[in-house]
């Protein structure tokens, strides 16, 4: 059934997570903009270049950079058997000497960026309770030390990743979607644990923009499109069409593009399902126009 922090709608699908999309204010516009606000709930093969970890000429193995990682690559991939490069405790002041922080060689568990929350999972059979991106290397905030040098399996929380990679894609289908269908652009988004909102460059969605929105959503989903990640040069011709907001300060290398094959090819660092049919379904709550971070209502 649909989870929601407000009862809306219910399926018979077991399979089904609920979202609530909020369409709020961007600082990039004007101050006073409005835009509307919709809620949504979405029911829950490449050939990258190769970047993978090597040794510098001091013999320091190099981690796989965030944009390239293991789990980037293949976002069904559960399991991953990797070094760990690093180890010591958290100088983060809040984790008060509970957590370390390790390095890894390669990763299948994603680092927070783009939007999208983190995994967790475990290493080693030690609880991994978050990961960053901190330089472009991903960094895990683990229950306990491993031992530099030593393999242990890296393993994602299945349920968490699916539900996270469900809720992007419909993100970035809704996105995709309401340009075509509208021009309406998505300032902004954010994927919460209970409520993700998306916020929408109008002042008001229309009730029958609001039906036929989800109906082009849904049978973007009966037909079926595959997702799949690529990598680009940041300087090529092509990079310059995608739609960007830009790219963090960090970012070396080839660029990740996560095309949604004959609708949408947009850059993005997350994780996602492989083919639009996998969504099964998406189901648009409620709209709601916010002004200044308020509600105009």
């Amino acid at each position: 059934s649909f989870r929601s922090s407000a009862t809306v709608f219910a399926s018979a699908s077991a399979c089904c997570t609920a979202i609530r999309h909020w369409v709020g204010w961007s600082p990039a516009r004007k101050r006073r903009q409005q835009v509307q606000r919709v809620a949504m709930a979405a029911d829950v093969a490449f050939s990258p270049p190769s970047r993978d970890a090597t040794a510098t000429a001091a013999g320091e193995t190099v981690a796989v950079r965030c944009g390239e990682l293991h789990c980037q690559k293949d976002s069904f991939a559960r399991e991953l058997r990797s070094t760990v490069l690093g180890c010591r405790k958290s100088t983060v002041k809040a984790d008060k000497g509970k957590l370390w922080e390790v390095r890894f060689k390669d990763t299948v568990l994603f680092p927070e960026g783009g939007g999208q929350p983190c995994d967790i999972g475990s290493a080693g059979g030690i609880a991994v309770v978050r990961v960053v991106n901190e330089g472009g290397e991903a960094l895990h905030y683990v229950s306990g030390p491993l031992e530099v040098g030593s393999e242990v399996n890296i393993v994602v929380n299945w349920e968490r990743r699916q539900d996270l990679m469900h809720q992007h894609s419909a993100q970035h289908l809704i996105t995709a979607l309401a340009i075509e269908l509208f021009g309406y652009e998505t300032l902004s988004w954010d994927l919460g644990q209970e409520v993700t909102t998306i916020d929408l460059s109008t002042e008001e969605l229309a009730a029958e923009e609001f039906v036929c929105l989800e109906d082009r959503v849904n049978s973007a989903i009966v037909t079926g499109h595959a997702v799949s990640p690529r990598w680009i040069s940041r300087d090529s011709e092509e990079m310059a069409q995608i739609r960007c907001r830009g790219l963090p300060e960090n970012v070396t290398g080839p660029v990740r593009v996560l095309e949604i094959a004959g609708i949408d090819t947009n850059l993005c660092c997350g994780t996602h399902v492989q083919n639009i049919s996998q969504l099964r379904m998406v189901k648009l709550l409620r709209t709601e126009r916010v002004r200044d971070r308020g509600k105009t209502s």
